[in-house]
């Protein structure tokens, strides 16, 4: 794998992880956080981030815990 295609993944990752943050940090629903694409468009040159449970999905295989959300 070159190293060039290494660190698109790494930044897409890093992408995903920013997303999931982002919905746990400022509790959005997941009706709301379905529509943060629009609002939030990515450069079409990278690959669009997938739907949430894509999300909670990869998550979980980066930290190798399930994500879930917490209840405070």
């Amino acid at each position: 794998m070159s190293v060039t295609l290494l660190k698109r993944y790494l930044e897409y990752d890093l992408d995903i992880c920013r997303a999931y943050a982002y919905k746990l940090t400022t509790h959005t629903t997941d009706r709301a956080f379905a529509k943060t694409p629009y609002a939030f468009p990515r450069h079409s040159s990278q690959l669009p981030l997938p739907k949430l449970d894509g999300i909670r999905s990869r998550v979980s295989a980066l930290t190798a815990f399930p994500a879930r959300m917490v209840k405070v």
